[in-house]
């Protein structure tokens, strides 16, 4: 199972929206789900990091063939380059 509440307090300023879209169908894995969880976390979390307020993580898995997929996706808001002060 995917960290629930841990994702959302990660960086809970910058209003990030999370979309989480599981395919029910898919078998069950031999996975180590403690490192699944830290893999998921790792990779929201270096999302938050990188992301402006607006932006989305969307988490899904499918199937592909004979392949499960898990995919991670960051949707960032871009800012007009007039608009940016470098500190």
């Amino acid at each position: 199972m995917l960290p629930g509440p841990a994702i959302l307090s990660v960086r809970p300023h910058a209003s990030p929206m999370l979309e989480v879209d599981l395919d029910d169908n898919i078998p069950d894995l031999l996975l180590d789900e403690k490192e699944m969880r830290q893999l998921i976390l790792n990779l929201v979390r270096n999302g938050l990091e990188a992301m402006s307020p607006g932006g989305v993580i969307k988490i899904s898995t499918y199937s592909e063939g004979d392949e499960v997929v898990l995919s991670v996706e960051l949707h960032l808001i871009f800012i007009p380059q007039g608009d940016v002060h470098p500190f």
